[in-house]
């Protein structure tokens, strides 16, 4: 399953990320969507993970203080070469960047990943617009993501 990964910037790229976070955070979790969306968005790194027939099926922010969050893929793409692909291309924007602190805020269910991938809880476990939550967070030099090849694109 070759996937891609696309930097993308909100301003020109809003609507293919947006359209897939209201599938998944609105729809299907039933997030309001004043909550799903914020003024983080203008000023974050935004990912998106393309299939190989150039259909979005993932995608992921990384706010220039480093939290790492917005994840959202499509029920079907839940595997985790997706999520490694996304998370990967995420860290990778963090070291390039040069944020060095990382935080995640993730579904309770997700707790194991991040986990292996090196971060360390922050505070007890949380309910927070109908998930149950817990936040991690991370050196980016201790995030030990395996190294991918991938085809990555920055679309401006």
């Amino acid at each position: 399953m070759p996937l891609r990964v696309k930097h993308v910037n909100w301003q020109h790229h809003c609507h293919e990320v947006k359209t897939l976070r209201e599938k998944v955070f609105v729809i299907e979790w039933r997030i309001p969507q004043n909550i799903e969306f914020d003024r983080s968005d203008d000023s974050a790194y935004h990912v998106v993970v393309e299939s190989d027939d150039k259909q979005a099926v993932a995608t992921g922010r990384l706010t220039p203080e480093g939290e790492l969050g917005r994840i959202a893929v499509r029920r079907e793409w839940r595997k985790r070469e997706v999520y490694d692909t996304l998370v990967s291309a995420l860290l990778d924007i963090a070291r390039s960047q040069k944020i060095e602190s990382i935080c995640v805020q993730c579904d309770i269910d997700a707790v194991p990943r991040y986990q292996e991938l090196g971060f360390t809880p922050v505070g007890p476990a949380y309910m927070d617009a109908a998930f149950h939550g817990a936040k991690w967070h991370a050196r980016y030099s201790s995030a030990s993501l395996p190294t991918l090849n991938l085809c990555t694109d920055l679309c401006v």
